[in-house]
This record gives C-alpha cells, sequence and structure tokens, in this order.
C-alpha cells in the first residue's frame, strides 16, 4: 500500500465515521423531538381534561346554590304560610272571644 492510498483509506474511515456521526446525530435529535412533541401532546390533553373537570365542578357548583336558593324560597314560603294560618287561627280565636 502506498502512503496515498492509506491516507486515501484513512480520509473514507474519517468520513463514514463522521456521517455515521451525523446520522446518529440526527436520529437521536429526531427522536427527542418526537419525544419532545408527544409530552407537548399529552401536556395538551391533560390541560384539556382540567378545564373540562374545572368546567363540570363550576356547573355543579352553579346547580347547587341554585337547589340552596330554591330550598331557601319554598322554606320561606312554608314560614310564610305557617305565619298566615297561626294568623288565621288567633284572629278566629279572637272573634270568638269578641262574640
Amino acid at each position: 500500500m502506498t502512503h496515498h492510498s492509506a491516507h486515501q483509506l484513512v480520509v473514507g474511515f474519517e468520513a463514514a465515521a463522521y456521517g455515521i456521526a451525523g446520522a446518529l446525530g440526527s436520529a437521536l435529535i429526531a427522536g427527542r423531538l418526537a419525544r419532545q412533541a408527544a409530552r407537548a401532546q399529552q401536556d395538551a390533553e391533560l390541560a384539556d381534561a382540567y378545564r373540562d373537570l374545572a368546567v363540570r365542578v363550576r356547573t355543579a357548583r352553579i346547580a347547587a346554590a341554585h337547589a340552596r336558593r330554591a330550598s331557601a324560597a319554598r322554606a320561606e314560603t312554608a314560614r310564610a304560610a305557617e305565619e298566615d294560618e297561626l294568623r288565621r287561627l288567633i284572629l278566629a280565636r279572637v272573634r270568638v272571644t269578641v262574640a
């Protein structure tokens, strides 16, 4: 082998090594980007799930508040009806006593 062809052989191996290193680096970068994209997708899905949960919780709180108000209104109506009935009974008793 001559010096010139040995040098060409080394240059060829070096070029192949750089090519393999470049391909490996590209593959690693592509894998990393794919993992980042997958993680970003998972984060977006998780954020959507949290937003959906927040909407459901808010809807449930609003429904509970409406139910409490309706229950309070029914209790007030019942209390007013009892007071009216008591007033009628007292007035009836007063009429009987006066008569």
